[in-house]
């Protein structure tokens, strides 16, 4: 029988995500080997209300915007950043 190993995750919310989540820190348990699109769906599925908001969602984590299937690094904060338009 084989287990699949857990890390804790810590994400830090953006400012237009603060507002809707109550808070500006998540910490989640994810499977080692999590993707971004892993992070935002365990996310979706813990807040529904904010499952709009993380479609828009850009994923950071060490310096660098993760792609959907990209792996969360391990032991490093996760920031969830909503892009910002303006001119």
């Amino acid at each position: 029988m084989s287990t699949i190993a857990r890390s804790a995750v810590r994400v830090r919310l953006g400012h237009p995500l603060q507002a809707p989540a109550g808070r500006s820190l998540l910490e989640l348990e994810l499977d080692d080997g999590a993707t971004a699109r892993d992070l935002t769906e365990a996310i979706g599925r813990r807040a529904p209300h904010l499952e709009l908001l993380l479609q828009l969602a850009l994923v950071v984590a060490a310096g660098k915007i993760l792609r959907p299937d990209e792996e969360i690094p391990r032991d490093e904060e996760v920031a969830l950043l909503l892009p910002a338009a303006g001119g």
